[in-house]
């Protein structure tokens, strides 16, 4: 009595499939980046990302982050200004938690993941896509230059 291999056949196509196209999702979202010949062609494509409303709620960096808030207007028309230079803060030290006063590397990185989460409501192309990495290249280029601006807070040390 010979089985019908067709049902296993079709469930193994399936998966087959399926672990197919997750990896072409993702290389689709990112060829849409496209792909800069040089390096100011990639700082370029950082800009318009930069400007270009990424975000799952239709925000973009800009949206929050524009240069009117390079002249001390703040976030939103709060009272904390953005930095004109933005990667010359970075690393900064934040709590690690509600519940600790442990303070841990906080990178730019780890800032725009944040932005992305929170102001933008998620991102439309994932957090490791080209388009995050041209926004890195691009507020690195912008910041280039620049006097690295981390605040430092002095300790006394207590001598014997």
């Amino acid at each position: 009595m010979q089985k019908n291999n067709s049902a296993q056949y079709a469930g193994f196509f399936a998966l087959l499939l399926i672990f197919a196209a997750v990896p072409m999702f993702y290389a689709v979202n990112n060829a849409f980046a496209g792909q800069p010949k040089n390096f100011m062609q990639g700082v370029k494509l950082g800009k318009k990302y930069y400007e270009t409303p990424l975000g799952a709620n239709g925000k973009s960096c800009e949206t929050c982050h524009t240069i009117a808030d390079i002249t001390g207007k703040g976030i939103m028309g709060s009272l904390v200004p953005i930095p004109p230079f933005p990667a010359t803060y970075y690393p900064k030290f934040k709590k690690a938690n509600v519940y600790s006063n442990e303070k841990i590397p906080y990178s730019i990185q780890d800032q725009l993941r944040h932005c992305i989460l929170r102001g933008e409501d998620g991102f439309k192309y994932g957090p490791h896509s080209k388009y995050v990495e041209y926004l890195y290249l691009y507020l690195a280029y912008i910041s280039n230059g620049h006097k690295i601006n981390v605040p430092i807070k002095k300790k006394k040390l207590n001598k014997k």
